[in-house]
């Protein structure tokens, strides 16, 4: 379906899965070795164009992040890619360039970078480092991009 860099997004029987491809020049054809099985229920492609190669994957109407292996990111096991958020999560949103993943589960949220745990009622971008948030329980504050909370006094 969809073909980014070395990868390719292919859809079998209204699922979803990733191939990392090269061209072989010998043999005029393309060796491919399968990255993600077609199993899921969507893949949002989009983010193969940020730094990260990073993946939104659907299943089962739950999202969860996946990073792609790449030169830069080589410590990922010897796996092609590494599940970097569980596919736990009702939403997952991405924010733009260096905004973390917006996490929604539960009707709660958070980032990706300072916790897994949705805790938050509301929360916002962040912006020169430091995003504003209400607690379930109406308390206000800011949280930084290393996840600690400042609360208003």
């Amino acid at each position: 379906i969809d073909l980014y860099e070395n990868y390719l997004i292919v859809r079998k029987n209204k699922k979803y899965g990733v191939l990392k491809y090269k061209f072989n020049h010998e043999k005029t054809k393309l060796d491919t070795q399968v990255v993600l099985p077609v199993q899921y229920d969507f893949i949002y492609p989009k983010l193969f164009n940020s730094e990260a190669q990073s993946l939104i994957i659907e299943n089962n109407k739950l999202y969860g992040l996946l990073l792609l292996k790449t030169e830069q990111n080589l410590n990922a096991k010897n796996l092609p890619y590494k599940l970097t958020l569980p596919i736990i999560y009702d939403d997952i949103s991405y924010l733009g360039k260096c905004q973390p993943f917006l996490l929604k589960k539960n009707g709660l949220y958070g980032y990706s970078n300072t916790q897994e745990k949705t805790k938050y009622k509301k929360l916002e971008k962040f912006n020169c480092n430091f995003a504003r948030f209400t607690l379930p329980n109406g308390k206000k504050g800011w949280l930084d991009m290393k996840g600690k909370e400042f609360l208003d006094k």
